[in-house]
């Protein structure tokens, strides 16, 4: 029966592939320039039976979604980013440990740092039922860590025994390798034999065809759920930015009646200001008027040598009389 373990995965042109077992120690370390999604799942079916698929990122790439659907495991990503010095210093720990170098590149070190990362987020999942005494308590964690509860996963074990003796008969195959390994040995002796060959030959044609038709049909889907992410983002934006537009137009015209306003106000002062000014401008040239005295009273207070003020209007025109006579009769 193949290992349980914990895959990290680093997509790319270059792919970095690292996996841990369930106790959380180092199995296997690998990278390729240029390997392709066939070559990740024999590789990966070759370490063992995967039962976390992990991310370094924490968007899963559609190449990690694959995989983990391939082999029908539970798919990690990190709650934050991974720092580059916090994937420095994870390796450096490491590596301590174990006393080798582990990563002979990034891309094995972000797959490293990954399975790591799953692996500590559920490591008291794993230890409780690696702690059970059970005889298959490898795949009593297998199966709570696809979702099951203990009582489910004992329950469903009986039934993956019967499979597992069965498949532990025959040798494993890569799911993409050709069926045609399997019968090369193979030669019809007979009649029924030949029809039979030519049957399976049918078979391994349309078999090979259905895969690549569910690669396909996968990478479709994987190509729509992110259209249909984009789509509900730029949806949300928009509405986002129609109801920040009815917002804005909303305080501008706000302020906009608030600027009439003060505008109005401003004028009625100006215009207080301007009449008060223009009647203290008035005023002003009111005090200043003096009332003018004739020739003949400046004559009259120089002979008389007396001011006509403090007399009152009788004595006044009395006085003026007299000097008027006494002017004539010296003529």
């Amino acid at each position: 029966m193949a290992d349980y373990i914990i895959v990290g995965v680093d997509p790319g042109h270059t792919i970095g592939l690292c996996a841990l077992n369930l106790e959380g120690e180092l199995c296997n370390v690998a990278s390729l320039e240029g390997g392709g999604l066939a070559w990740a799942i024999s590789t990966i079916q070759s370490w063992g039976k995967p039962s976390i698929i992990a991310c370094d990122v924490k968007t899963a790439s559609e190449f990690a979604q694959k995989i983990a659907s391939s082999f029908n495991a539970m798919l990690y990503v990190p709650k934050k980013e991974l720092r580059e010095d916090f994937k420095r210093e994870l390796l450096k720990d490491a590596q301590f440990k174990y006393d080798k170098k582990i990563a002979s590149n990034a891309h094995e070190r972000d797959a490293f740092c990954a399975c790591t990362m799953a692996w500590r987020e559920n490591q008291n999942l794993i230890r409780s039922a690696l702690s059970l005494k059970e005889q298959n308590r490898h795949e009593i964690a297998h199966l709570m860590l696809l979702g099951n509860r203990r009582s489910d996963a004992c329950n469903k074990l009986d039934n993956i025994n019967k499979l597992d003796n069965i498949s532990s008969k025959q040798k494993s195959v890569p799911i993409f390798q050709n069926i045609q390994t399997q019968n090369a040995s193979f030669a019809p002796n007979s009649n029924n034999d030949s029809q039979i060959y030519n049957k399976l030959k049918i078979l391994e044609r349309k078999n090979s065809q259905l895969l690549l038709r569910v690669l396909e049909l996968e990478r479709e889907n994987a190509t729509l759920i992110s259209k249909i992410e984009s789509f509900e983002k730029g949806t949300y934006q928009r509405i986002s930015n129609e109801k920040l537009v009815h917002k804005l137009k909303s305080k501008i015209f706000r302020l906009n009646s608030r600027l009439d306003d003060l505008l109005a106000e401003k004028n009625r002062a100006n215009q207080l200001q301007h009449n008060q000014k223009k009647s203290q401008i008035n005023s002003i040239k009111i005090s200043n008027t003096k009332p003018t005295i004739t020739n003949h009273n400046k004559k009259i207070q120089k002979n008389t040598g007396q001011s006509l003020k403090g007399l009152d209007s009788f004595d006044t025109l009395a006085r003026m009389l007299k000097e008027y006579r006494h002017g004539r009769n010296l003529k």
